[in-house]
């Protein structure tokens, strides 16, 4: 079966036809001096006909590619933006626009830099890795590597949307990141739909969420997670003791309207739940979706069914232990109670903490219920708060930046869902504008080589460990890594690489390729790759990978 070409041969078949289109130019130049000598008018950028250049404020159509002739014409690179043309901070969440300062320019009239030198055997290096056998017969791989100006340097079908994994959390927490602002708390809201009289609440308090994934318990804070970003659920019944409440009439009601009601996205199995993968999605949750239970003196933990009503639940186990009669049982908020009820009377809130930590624990420990709450608040600040919602909103989010969407799919924010798909560029492109946007603590988001989170026992004692930032991604039949990768020369690679449908020997290609590309990254070889790609001494045999994975990450397997 014949195999697609690796990116690099493609291009190289190209430069023929480039030179015939510098002849073409160079001729129409010249007949438009000759024209202007002899009385006419050369055409001017404001009476060029419709078939000119497309203009730079026709973005990135949201639901797929660009015409074929618009994306032709662009390079395939992002410049880092002018840090001193952008006055505004660099998220929309915060005071001001927003938005970059381009008045007088466009992307078009700025100058695009030439691909820099590189140490002189890099790209024979990664076109030999990507051109070994067990590489180029997978069918479902996608490979970028930019230089660090952005250009596109090695690649093998760089714009081929496949499976990403937990890589997704790349691109979720991008746009929440330029979206919402690092400071960023989420809120969950105590209100009183009646009046306290005589210490009596004539009516129902409603636990109104605002998506917060980290609303939780003391056991679950104890027990449980006790090094997940948390928010203590317990102030909230403090505060209802406080405004002199003895008596609920009513009952305690969950609020969880802020997101459509929507527990999961297309894509995901039902096997998930069971081994807490993850849990179902909602705009109010306590202990990561979990519903607690204590048998034979252990703590046990399942999926929650409605995870609104299981707060409520636990907020009327807090209110019972207060001495605080609650005379009727948990349930569900009607939608117009709580978030929209006129004459609710907030009697307390609680705040989680900001979004910059909860993202650390996103890229580098993989959590899948905060990548994906997470995803649906960017939809539900946008306006629609579905899964739907959420695709349109992170691809506003990211809009500027212009990335290589292609035929993206961003079924959830977690990556779990078997819809998504992404590209190694779009991957690239992301983490090296994001990169020259927010710069440290971009990086410190990522998980590290030989040192923190899913890469930590990836790359130890090589060249690699330390100076790799990425993001990993595992599902059964699938392997991805994303980030960058600082050398020992002092530039920095951004890269990315997919592979789906992977069987055994295809985990540990794509594998063995990850690690491969890291090193010759982070420590350029000074030869040529001879017979050895990515080394200047022979190969010897590698009995250290058996397919299994041990990047740590809480969606290992969790797809089959």
């Amino acid at each position: 079966m014949s195999r697609p070409r690796p990116w690099f041969r493609q291009r190289r078949r190209r430069a023929p036809v480039l030179a015939v289109g510098l002849l073409l130019a160079t001729a129409v130049a010249v007949a438009s001096v000759l024209a202007f000598a002899a009385g006419g008018q050369a055409p001017s950028p404001d009476t060029a006909p419709d078939t000119a250049a497309p203009s730079s404020e026709s973005p990135i159509r949201p639901g797929g590619p660009a015409p074929r002739d618009e994306r032709a014409d662009r390079e395939q690179m992002l410049r880092p933006h002018d840090s001193a043309a952008r006055e505004t901070p660099f998220y929309r969440g915060s005071s001001g626009s927003g938005e970059p300062d381009t008045a007088g320019t466009t992307p078009e009239e700025e100058p695009r830099s030439e691909p820099r030198d590189l140490p002189p055997h890099l790209v024979d290096h990664l076109e030999g890795l990507l051109a070994e056998d067990d590489i180029t017969d997978i069918e479902e791989l996608s490979v970028a590597v930019l230089d660090p100006d952005g250009h596109l340097v090695a690649g093998h079908e760089p714009e081929r949307a496949v499976v990403p994994a937990s890589t997704q959390k790349l691109v979720t927490s991008a746009a929440a990141l330029r979206e919402l602002g690092p400071e960023h708390e989420f809120t969950t809201r105590a209100v009183a739909t009646g009046p306290i009289i005589d210490g009596t609440l004539e009516g129902d308090l409603v636990i109104v969420g605002e998506g917060d994934p980290t609303l939780a318990s003391e056991p679950f804070r104890d027990e449980v997670h006790p090094q997940r970003p948390h928010t203590p659920i317990e102030p909230l019944t403090e505060a209802v003791e406080e405004a002199g409440v003895d008596t609920i009439e009513g009952s305690v009601l969950g609020d969880p309207s802020f997101f459509a009601d929507e527990p999961e996205p297309g894509g995901w199995r039902e096997r998930y739940f069971h081994s807490l993968d993850t849990t179902r999605s909602s705009g109010l949750t306590i202990d990561a979706g979990r519903e607690l239970e204590e048998r034979d003196g252990r703590l046990l933990g399942a999926a929650a069914e409605d995870p609104a009503l299981t707060t409520a639940e636990v907020v009327t186990e807090l209110l019972d232990d207060a001495d605080i009669d609650v005379d009727g049982d948990p349930g569900r908020a009607p939608s117009e109670d709580g978030h929209t009820h006129p004459e609710a009377e907030e009697l307390g809130a609680v705040h989680s903490p900001p979004l910059g930590e909860l993202l650390e624990v996103v890229m580098q420990e993989s959590d899948n219920h905060l990548a994906d709450a997470t995803f649906r608040t960017l939809g539900a600040h946008d306006g629609n708060p579905t899964w739907g919602g959420s695709d349109d909103a992170v691809r506003e989010a990211l809009r500027d930046l212009d990335p290589s969407w292609g035929d993206a799919v961003l079924a959830d924010g977690s990556g779990l869902s078997r819809d998504d798909r992404l590209s190694a560029l779009l991957l690239a492109e992301l983490d090296h504008a994001v990169t020259a946007e927010h710069d440290e603590f971009w990086r410190e988001t990522h998980a590290v080589a030989g040192e923190s989170g899913t890469l930590r026992r990836r790359l130890t004692g090589t060249a690699a460990e330390g100076n790799v930032f990425a993001k990993t991604g595992t599902l059964r039949d699938s392997r991805a890594l994303a980030g960058h990768v600082d050398s020992r020369d002092g530039d920095r690679y951004h890269f990315a690489i997919l592979g789906g449908d992977l069987d055994g020997p295809g985990i540990q290609a794509v594998r063995r390729l990850q690690d491969d590309l890291a090193l010759v990254l982070a420590d350029p070889p000074d030869c040529e790759p001879a017979d050895h790609p990515g080394t200047c001494d022979p190969p010897e045999d590698d009995e250290s990978d058996d397919g299994e994975n041990d990047d740590g990450e809480n969606d290992d397997g969790a797809d089959g």
